[in-house]
C-alpha cells in the first residue's frame, strides 16, 4: 500500500466492509430459505422466485445447497463473511502497519477463495441444476467486487503469518466466525423437528397403511412431472390452513425430488354449500365461508392455464379470503372477470368439484389436508423429513 492516500484506503476498506455485510445478510437469507424449505413453511411467493429457471427454492432444495447434512452452505457463507467483517474492521482499527498488511493478505485469499467457489457453483446452476438464484448470483458480485476492490490495494509482498501469534489471531477469528454462522443461524432458524426415530416411526405408521387405488381423471390439475414413479394426491381446502403448509410441503418435496414427484390436487372444502358431506354450511355460520368459491375458482383457472398462480394466491391470501375475494385474485392474475364469474356457476364446475368430494368421500377423507402417496393414506401434514423418508423408501422399493 506504499504510496496510497489513506483517506482513499480507508474508503476502499469501508466498501470492503460494507460488500462482507452484504454477503452476510444475503447468506442469512439463503440459509432461511434453506430451513424453511427443509419444514415446509417457505410459502409460495418468494422475491427470488421468479420461474422456472430462477428460483432460489429449488436451488436451495438441492443436494449442493448443503455442505454437511443439516446444514446448508449458505450458513458456512455467513460465518466466512462474518470472518470478512472481522478482518476489515482490523484493518481500519490497527495502528501497526504490518498488522493491516497481515489482514489485506489474508482478507484477499479468502476473497479469491470466495469467487472460486462461486465460478464452481455457477457452473452447477447453468449445468446441472439449470436453475439459478437471484441471491446467488448477488453473493457471486459481493465476492468479485470485493476481490477487486482488495486487489487495488496492493499490501507489500512478504511472506504471510511470519508471526506465531498473528496466525492464531487469525484463526481464531475465521474459526470462531464459521462456528457462529453455522450454529447460530441453526439455532435461529431451524424450527424443531422430529428426530431421526420419530420421522422413522412415522414413516413406518404411513406405509403400513394398504394402499388403495386412487382415481386420477386426466383434466385435474397437476403438478411435477407427469411420469414421476411417486404419485401424490392431495385433498385441499383454501381455507384450511394446515392445507396451507401441507401445499407448502408439497412445492419443497418437488424441489427436492425433481422429476421423482408428481401432486395431483383435488378440492375437498369444508363447506355444506358445495359438500354434502359437511353438516354446517357457511350460510349457517360455518367457517369456511370462501371455501366453495375458492375450489370452484381454482377449477376455472386450470382449465385457462392459470391454475399455479391462482392456488398460490389463493394461500397466500388465506387469511384474507372471504366471499368476491377468490374471482378477484383470479382476475388479478390475468383471468376475465365475466368469464370466471360464469365458470363458477356453470354446470361442469358444479360436476368436477362434486367428483373430487365424491373421490374424497369414497377413500375416507374426513379432514383437510389428506393425501395419498402412491395409495397410501396420509392425515395430516407430516414435517418435510417424514415425507423424505417415505418417498427413498418407496423409491428404493418400499
Amino acid at each position: 500500500m506504499n504510496g496510497q492516500n489513506t483517506s482513499s484506503v480507508n474508503k476502499r476498506l469501508y466498501a470492503f466492509l460494507a460488500l462482507s455485510g452484504v454477503g452476510f445478510i444475503l447468506s442469512f437469507i439463503l440459509s432461511k430459505t434453506f430451513y424453511e424449505l427443509q419444514h415446509g413453511t417457505q410459502g409460495f411467493k418468494s422475491f427470488c422466485d421468479m420461474s422456472d429457471t430462477m428460483s432460489c427454492g429449488a436451488v436451495a432444495s438441492s443436494s449442493f445447497a448443503q455442505l454437511l447434512p443439516g446444514f446448508p452452505l449458505s450458513s458456512f457463507a455467513g460465518g466466512w463473511y462474518l470472518a470478512l467483517i472481522f478482518l476489515g474492521f482490523m484493518s481500519l482499527w490497527t495502528a501497526d502497519p504490518n498488522w493491516r498488511r497481515d489482514t489485506l493478505k489474508l482478507s484477499f485469499l479468502m476473497s479469491l477463495f470466495s469467487v472460486v467457489m462461486s465460478i464452481i457453483y455457477l457452473v452447477i446452476m447453468m449445468t446441472v441444476l439449470k436453475t439459478y438464484c437471484l441471491y446467488c448470483l448477488g453473493i457471486d458480485v459481493v465476492n468479485v467486487l470485493s476481490l477487486a476492490i482488495l486487489w487495488t490495494l496492493k499490501p507489500e509482498k512478504s511472506e504471510l503469518f511470519s508471526d506465531r501469534s498473528k496466525w492464531k489471531t487469525f484463526a481464531g477469528v475465521i474459526l470462531g466466525s464459521l462456528v457462529v454462522g453455522i450454529i447460530g443461524f441453526k439455532v435461529t432458524l431451524d424450527m424443531q423437528g422430529p428426530d431421526e426415530i420419530q420421522v422413522s416411526q412415522l414413516a413406518d405408521r404411513i406405509l403400513s397403511t394398504p394402499p388403495v387405488p386412487v382415481p386420477v381423471a386426466a383434466n385435474l390439475p397437476t403438478q411435477g412431472a407427469d411420469a414421476a414413479p411417486i404419485t401424490i394426491v392431495e385433498f385441499i381446502d383454501f381455507q384450511c390452513p394446515h392445507c396451507r403448509n401441507g401445499a407448502s410441503i408439497m412445492k419443497a418435496l418437488m424441489g427436492k425430488f425433481p422429476g421423482k414427484v408428481k401432486v395431483v390436487l383435488k378440492n375437498f372444502p369444508l363447506d355444506g354449500q358445495c359438500n354434502r358431506l359437511i353438516k354446517q354450511s357457511s350460510a349457517q355460520g360455518g367457517g369456511h365461508l370462501a371455501a366453495c368459491e375458492a375450489a370452484k375458482v381454482s377449477i376455472c383457472a386450470h382449465k385457462e392455464g392459470k391454475f399455479i398462480p391462482v392456488f398460490e394466491d389463493l394461500f397466500d391470501q388465506q387469511q384474507f379470503l372471504k366471499p368476491g375475494l377468490p374471482t378477484e385474485i383470479a382476475v388479478k392474475n390475468g383471468m376475465d372477470e365475466a368469464k370466471v364469474k360464469s365458470c363458477i356457476t356453470a354446470p361442469e364446475t358444479e360436476m368436477m368439484l362434486s367428483a373430487g368430494i365424491e373421490d374424497g368421500n369414497t377413500l375416507g377423507v374426513q379432514s383437510t389436508p389428506t393425501f395419498f402417496i402412491n395409495g397410501h393414506k396420509v392425515e395430516g401434514a407430516y414435517p418435510v423429513p417424514v415425507w423424505t423418508k417415505v418417498i427413498q423408501r418407496l423409491l428404493n422399493g418400499g
